[in-house]
C-alpha cells in the first residue's frame, strides 16, 4: 500500500511518499515555489493535486513523483500518450481557479473552490460551475453521497452576500453558507435561500444522513441535500431518534485529512 501526502516546506511545495504503512517517507519535489497545496486525490490509476495558486491550479501524476500541471514542460514518461522523445509542452488545461478540494467518482474527477472544473482524464479540465459574483466565494468540501433519497454530488462552503446598500459604494455583507448540489456532476444547483449565516467547511455522510458542519461549531444535517436542520437545536427540544447516527457521522469529521493512498 503507498500512501501519498502533499504540503509545503519554507521554499516549495512537496509530495510525501509511503510505502510502509506510513513508518518512514520520502519526499517529491511538486514544484520550486510554495503553491498552497490544498488536496491530493487518487483515481484508481492517477493522482492529482489542487492548489490555491490560480495559474497553476491542479497538478497531474501517474506514479506521484514525476507531477505536469498547466503550461509545464517536463520530461515525461511511456504511459503519457503525448510523450514526443522524452521531452513536451504539458497537455494538461485547467481554468485559473483557486481550488481547495477535489473528489473521484465513476471515472469522473471534479475539483473545487471558487468554481467547479471537471474532467475525465485529469487532463483536460473544464468549468461546469461558477458563483457568477465578484464576491468572495469558496467550496471546502465536496463528495459523492449515496443515500436512501439522494445520489449525487455535494459541494459545500462559504460566501458573501450583500444585506444592505447594495447599490451604493458602502454597501454591507455577511458571510452565508453555500451548498451546491449535481446528480452527474456536470450540472450543478446553488441551494437557496441559505439555512445558516455561517460558512461550512466539512461534508460526510453515513447510508442515511448527511452531515456539515462550520464555522462557530455549527453543525447540520439532512437526508436529501435540499432540507437541512440544525443538530444542536433539534436535540435541545425533543429527543431525536437519529442522533446516534450524527453523533456516529460526526466522529469522521475530525479524521479528514489531506492525503491519499493507492
Amino acid at each position: 500500500t503507498r500512501h501519498v501526502a502533499v504540503g509545503e516546506s519554507v521554499e516549495h511545495s512537496v509530495v510525501l511518499i509511503s510505502t510502509d504503512d506510513g513508518e518512514t517517507w520520502d519526499s517529491a519535489v511538486l514544484s520550486d515555489k510554495v503553491l498552497h497545496v490544498t488536496d491530493i486525490v487518487w483515481t484508481g490509476d492517477s493522482y492529482f493535486v489542487t492548489t490555491e495558486t490560480s495559474v497553476t491550479p491542479i497538478f497531474f501524476s501517474f506514479d506521484a513523483r514525476n507531477w505536469v500541471t498547466v503550461g509545464a514542460a517536463t520530461t515525461t514518461f511511456d504511459k503519457l500518450p503525448w510523450d514526443n522523445e522524452g521531452w513536451d509542452n504539458s497537455p494538461l488545461s485547467c481554468p485559473s481557479n483557486l481550488l481547495n478540494v477535489g473528489t473521484h467518482y465513476n471515472g469522473k474527477h471534479i475539483a473545487a473552490g471558487e468554481a467547479i472544473v471537471v474532467s475525465d482524464d485529469g487532463v483536460h479540465w473544464n468549468s461546469v460551475f461558477n458563483f457568477g459574483s465578484n464576491l468572495v466565494n469558496r467550496i471546502y468540501s465536496i463528495a459523492y453521497v449515496e443515500i436512501n433519497t439522494f445520489n449525487g454530488y455535494i459541494a459545500i462552503g462559504s460566501g458573501n452576500e450583500v444585506t444592505q446598500f447594495g447599490n451604493t459604494g458602502f454597501p454591507v455583507f455577511t458571510e452565508v453558507a453555500r451548498v451546491v448540489t449535481s446528480v452527474n456532476g456536470n450540472d450543478w444547483q446553488l441551494l437557496t435561500p441559505n439555512f445558516t449565516n455561517n460558512g461550512m467547511t466539512t461534508l460526510v455522510n453515513s447510508d442515511e444522513i448527511i452531515v456539515v458542519a462550520g464555522n462557530n461549531g455549527e453543525v447540520w444535517y439532512s437526508y436529501n441535500a435540499a432540507i437541512w436542520t440544525t443538530a444542536r437545536s433539534e436535540r435541545r427540544c425533543e429527543p431525536n431518534p437519529f442522533a446516534p447516527t450524527v453523533r456516529l457521522v460526526l466522529s469522521l469529521v475530525r479524521r479528514k485529512v489531506r492525503a491519499s493512498y493507492s
